[in-house]
């Protein structure tokens, strides 16, 4: 076996390991009769995706709510489901569309 064939042969195999790893880890979602069941090994306390601090309400919030815009890698405002927005006069109100 040449040294490229090897060298291929190990990036197949991390590869793969990478996402068995991941799969094994990930929290499990499973179709049941139509539904999709999510689960996550930590407590649920709020649904309020305002004051939702701890992991296991964040993480399912995430999964229901949508925001209107987020921030993009370089910092920049990007529309998620705002299709456009502006900042008014009062410098407080965002009206969006």
């Amino acid at each position: 076996m040449q040294k490229r064939d090897l060298l291929n042969v190990c990036r197949s195999l991390l590869v793969m390991f990478a996402v068995v790893s991941l799969i094994a880890i990930a929290p499990g979602a499973a179709a049941e009769n139509g539904r999709v069941v999510y689960a996550i090994d930590v407590d649920i306390t709020n649904l309020d995706p305002v004051n939702s601090i701890d992991p296991g309400s964040a993480a399912v919030n995430q999964q229901i709510y949508e925001p209107l815009v987020r921030m993009g890698s370089t910092g920049d405002i990007e529309p998620v489901l705002a299709e456009s927005w502006s900042v008014a006069s009062d410098k407080v109100t965002c009206p969006s569309t």
